[in-house]
């Protein structure tokens, strides 16, 4: 969550806000008092968050990408660390789009 909340900051700073009060210590979504890197967040993200989310950080790679290729001395390393979180987020908006149909479905 911190790469994400770095990444979007620039992009959209009220949407990193949100994002870093989710797994601020003490939160009911922080599983444990001093969060870490590796820990989990419950998140309930509706799915215009989540778009705006996914969207901020489309933005920052490409801001990223364009200094690469136009300086050839950009970090290429973070490119492929922006796309592995870019993936997880994937993943989430594909559960969360099969979690909304289903209850679309069971309450039709």
């Amino acid at each position: 969550m911190q790469f994400t909340i770095k990444l979007i900051r620039r992009q959209n700073p009220s949407l990193a806000l949100c994002l870093q009060n989710i797994i601020a210590p003490g939160t009911m979504h922080a599983r444990s008092p001093a969060p870490t890197p590796d820990d989990l967040f419950t998140l309930e993200l509706d799915g215009a968050t989540l778009k705006r989310v996914i969207e901020s950080m489309a933005e920052a790679a490409q801001e990223i990408a364009r200094e690469v290729l136009l300086t050839r001395r950009g970090n290429e390393d973070l490119l492929l660390a922006i796309r592995a979180v870019m993936d997880k987020w994937f993943r989430y908006a594909r559960q969360h789009r099969s979690d909304c149909n289903r209850l679309a479905v069971e309450v039709g």
